[in-house]
């Protein structure tokens, strides 16, 4: 055994070691594509429409990076794919253009750094994501990022989530939607009850081709009963969930067949039947002020485009005296050269860490202010300086036709191209910058936008007989911690207008 896989868990050294032994097996014919398929799935690997090349999606509970893996992300990106990591909407970063046999060792240097990509992908409960700005947030009701974490840890590889009907989706909030809970099959908000930290619950929401809002299951669940909740309500899914038609099989479809009632009285039996069972104690490892470097200060104050930078993508932590810092990428998409850059800035003028957001950005948490100089020179030099985030020029956009098997339009090359004009000269007031904009390459919704003020989907429609890459243009998506309002379709574009 090589040395360097010494300090990989036991588990998880088995896990790849299996890997890289179907990856031969498949080499020499021995399993087919199928079968090798849904074994490479639950290890969080895609194929892509190029033949031969694979997205490796990593699983990053919370969106939480630290340097040091921000660091081997960027490695994995040098040495086996083609040199872009991407953002997702449930706070990923995944990998495009990788080699199958190079995943095994590519798994193998992530696990190193305590990075997944276990049910990233497949029948799974997919990646556990919470509001950014947990731990951090002024006006949370209380940090929720370590029971993401909990939850993340407790269901992964366990027998139960293995071959669910469908992909399950589990999300936190603390206070102002951030969490986008009524699309999530569990969305979780905050609650105090006497001072009993706890949980309000909505079940059975999710966008695809048929949104659904999520309904309410309970105003208030205790923590210590957190995942003993989730647990019976992933059993429910998984007994009456639809196993034969995948079109009809995600939770959302189980309350539309038995109704909010039904599922409510068989999620009691799950949890009933759970009595007795021990569950681990979640740590309330609260967000506190990390060791802080030591650096010159810049000062950038006369430079106008500090100016609005600072004034953009920055804003007080509930701690006092430190900030989140907001990082705008384009298309959820950064380099290797930015992605090294980002962990050394993270590491050399804050605390270390990095969130990816659900809107395929990065915040830098535990920035003193006289910081913001020398962050923003730093970010200027692989320009990731640009201002505006979570506002009107900030697109979300899913890969699309560009790497994606189901993608019908390529939404990578509109999202591009809106976001050149609004750069060029597109004169926005702040008025604005509630408006969202986002867009899916097919019904999918990967891309999130029904829940966007203007979504674009692509589509197919026929045109003079032939069958036509098309746009569906949503208006009116909006969303908040309680309550969900899916856009209304307007109108089909051909996608070349």
């Amino acid at each position: 055994m090589d040395a360097k896989t010494l300090n990989i868990p036991e588990e998880i050294k088995r896990e790849i070691e299996t890997f890289a032994a179907e990856v031969e097996r498949l080499n020499r014919g021995e399993v087919g594509d199928e079968d090798f398929k849904r074994f490479r799935l639950q290890q969080g690997i895609y194929g892509q429409r190029q033949d031969g090349e694979q997205m490796v999606r990593t699983k990053l509970p919370a969106g939480k990076i630290t340097s040091e893996q921000m660091r081997c992300m960027a490695d994995f990106a040098e040495k086996y794919s083609h040199g872009i990591l991407h953002i997702t909407t449930r706070q990923d970063i995944q990998l495009h253009y990788v080699k199958i046999n190079d995943v095994p060792q590519g798994l193998e240097d992530l696990a190193q750094a305590g990075i997944t990509t276990r049910e990233a992908c497949g029948n799974t409960v997919r990646n556990v994501t919470a509001c950014h700005k947990a731990g951090t947030c002024s006006t949370e009701v209380f940090d929720v990022a370590p029971y993401a974490l909990a939850v993340s840890k407790y269901l992964l590889r366990k027998d139960l989530t293995q071959n669910l009907p469908r992909k399950f989706k589990i999300s936190f909030g603390g206070c102002n939607g951030c969490g986008l809970a009524p699309i999530h099959d569990i969305g979780l908000k905050a609650v105090l009850k006497n001072d009993k930290r706890g949980f309000g619950v909505l079940i059975g929401g999710g966008l695809g081709s048929f949104p659904h809002g999520a309904l309410p299951l309970t105003d208030f669940i205790p923590e210590e009963q957190l995942l003993r909740m989730c647990e019976a309500l992933v059993a429910v899914f998984d007994k009456y969930g639809d196993k034969k038609n995948r079109n009809k099989a995600r939770f959302k479809f189980v309350l539309d067949k038995l109704g909010l009632e039904k599922v409510k009285e068989l999620y009691d039996q799950e949890f009933a039947a759970l009595e007795g069972k021990s569950f681990e104690a979640i740590e309330r490892e609260e967000e506190r002020n990390p060791d802080q470097p030591k650096y010159q200060p810049v000062d950038c104050n006369t430079d106008p485009e500090f100016q609005l930078w600072k004034t953009r993508n920055i804003e007080e932590q509930k701690q006092s005296g430190f900030y989140n810092v907001q990082i705008k990428l384009v298309l959820g998409d950064f380099t290797i050269p930015q992605a090294k850059a980002l962990a050394d800035i993270a590491a050399n003028f804050a605390g270390g860490k990095l969130v990816a957001t659900v809107n395929q950005n990065l915040m830098i948490p535990w920035v003193r202010e006289d910081a913001f100089g020398n962050l923003f020179t730093e970010l200027k030099k692989i320009n990731l300086h640009k201002a505006g985030t979570e506002e009107i020029r900030d697109i979300t956009c899913c890969p699309g036709s560009e790497t994606c098997n189901l993608g019908i339009t390529a939404s990578r090359g509109l999202v591009d191209t809106l976001h050149k004009e609004m750069e060029n000269g597109f004169e926005t007031s702040k008025d604005l910058d509630h408006i969202s904009i986002k867009a899916s390459g097919c019904p999918n919704s990967c891309g999130q936008h029904h829940i966007a003020s203007i979504g674009f989907h692509g589509g197919a429609k026929k045109l003079n007989g032939i069958l036509t890459p098309h746009y569906e243009v949503l208006l009116g998506g909006r969303i908040s911690e309680d309550k969900v309002v899916f856009g209304t379709s307007v109108i089909k574009i051909p996608a070349k207008n």
